[in-house]
């Protein structure tokens, strides 16, 4: 089910019914507001006619996600393939590139002139939180689309459709902050309630702080392929925006503390430590 972005939904259609559709769009935003949802719905909108997402595969469709933490030149080459062949079930083929911040130098210059010469039947959509991680010159071959956050009142619908009692729906709603992946996290996976309750049991006793960090840092070092430190700032800064006047001191050190952490080459684990003991 597609949560939200009606007015995008509407505009889409338009921009289909009169034959206007740009060769690729940038669709942006904060994580888990419904960019690739949204991307995947229009598809099975031009090749099936229902602006929902995909029941199965879509003939017409290929969705492309980092391996191994990048997209790479190969995949950017194949892409590049499938877009040369002429659709049969829609009027356009419709790549999708997920976590597009992830591309690798050469498959952003690899997209960027399949975007300077398209195939005619071609449409490709790029999906990223930021367009600061994305060549200038790629950006401005695309038409920007940014997705905001979504009403909570739509997310607990959603969340009632699952199954969701009324009560428990409207408080994992709140606690989404906007953001309709957040909820379904919260719902069904194990890891994301692992590290809410962490993260709670951290913000409650700061004593056990330092144990929580070093085992957490030791983790990290022990796992592929994504960052556990990143995914720990980013619940203690959802926690601390469900209340952000009473924690607009905090929010704002550890915002400016986190950007440095990813901006610089600086040591992670010692900025993390400094940001983190002044909650």
């Amino acid at each position: 089910m597609l949560v939200g972005h009606k007015e995008k939904q509407k505009i889409f259609e338009e921009l289909f019914k009169n034959d206007v559709l740009s060769h690729g769009y940038i669709f942006f935003g904060e994580e888990q507001v419904s960019k690739k949802s949204f991307a995947l719905a229009f598809a099975n909108f031009l090749e099936k006619g229902k602006f929902e997402m995909p029941s199965g595969v879509l003939s017409e469709a290929k969705l492309i996600s980092p391996e191994g933490g990048s997209i790479g030149i190969d995949t950017a080459r194949d892409a590049k393939h499938f877009l040369s062949q002429k659709p049969i079930l829609s009027k356009r083929r419709v790549l999708i590139i997920d976590d597009a911040h992830k591309l690798t130098a050469q498959a952003q210059n690899a997209i960027l002139k399949i975007s300077e010469e398209p195939p005619q039947s071609s449409l490709i959509i790029v999906v990223t939180p930021t367009l600061d991680s994305l060549l200038p010159t790629l950006v401005s071959r695309l038409q920007r689309i940014y997705f905001s956050r979504i009403e909570t009142k739509a997310i607990a619908t959603l969340l009632k459709d699952r199954g969701v009692e009324s009560s428990e729906a409207e408080r994992l709603a709140k606690a989404s902050l906007g953001r309709p992946g957040r909820a379904i996290d919260a719902l069904e996976n194990p890891e994301f309630k692992r590290f809410s309750l962490l993260v709670k049991g951290f913000i409650k006793n700061d004593s056990t702080r330092k144990d929580v960090l070093q085992s957490l840092i030791k983790e990290n070092d022990d796992v592929e392929e994504k960052d556990l430190i990143d995914i720990f700032v980013s619940h203690i800064m959802a926690e601390l925006t469900l209340d952000p006047l009473r924690n607009i001191k905090a929010l704002s050190a550890l915002c400016d503390r986190f950007t440095k952490m990813n901006d610089f080459t600086t040591n992670r684990r010692l900025q993390l430590e400094t940001a983190l003991w002044n909650l």
